[in-house]
């Protein structure tokens, strides 16, 4: 009998310690996902930077993601370059673009038609970039002008 109170009371025990965890965890990211909101000036300029991993869309809501924030994903620079192609108080774009990105040719593709649609409204769209490849390249050619730092690399393989 002894044993079964045991075995209860730890599991008990187990429990409420387990609930306590995910809701501080879930508090703890509420309080870290509400921001203060983003103000925007006239003549600011959308900085969009197209580096590393970008996957097509927004993966599932996770923990990890309330607290440290959403990665940045193809469906959302193409949302946010559309609203700055509608946006007054934005004068253009500047688009910071690495060879190291993970974006292929169809994708780029969409890049191109959302960059030309920010023009078609009027704003200039800048590239800048420490290394091309070709697809980097083809990306960056879309853009009124591109700048590189003297020491730069531009890679045709």
């Amino acid at each position: 009998m002894n044993l079964i109170k045991t075995v209860l009371a730890v599991l008990v025990a187990q429990f409420l310690v387990m609930f306590t965890v995910f809701f501080g965890l879930g508090v703890m990211s509420t309080l870290f996902s509400h921001s203060a909101g983003v103000r925007v000036d006239k003549g600011s300029y959308l900085i969009v930077d197209i580096y590393g991993d970008i996957p097509p869309y927004d993966a599932p809501e996770s923990i990890s993601s309330s607290i440290f924030g959403k990665e940045e994903t193809l469906t959302r620079i193409l949302d946010n370059l559309d609203k700055a192609a509608s946006d007054k108080r934005i004068d253009g774009v500047i688009m910071k673009i690495s060879d190291s990105n993970s974006l292929g040719m169809a994708s780029i593709g969409e890049l191109r038609d959302a960059i030309g649609r920010v023009q078609k409204a009027g704003k200039e769209v800048l590239a800048y970039s420490d290394g091309l490849d070709r697809t980097a390249l083809y990306l960056a050619s879309a853009c009124d002008s591109i700048f590189m730092p003297d020491v730069s690399d531009v890679s045709f393989t």
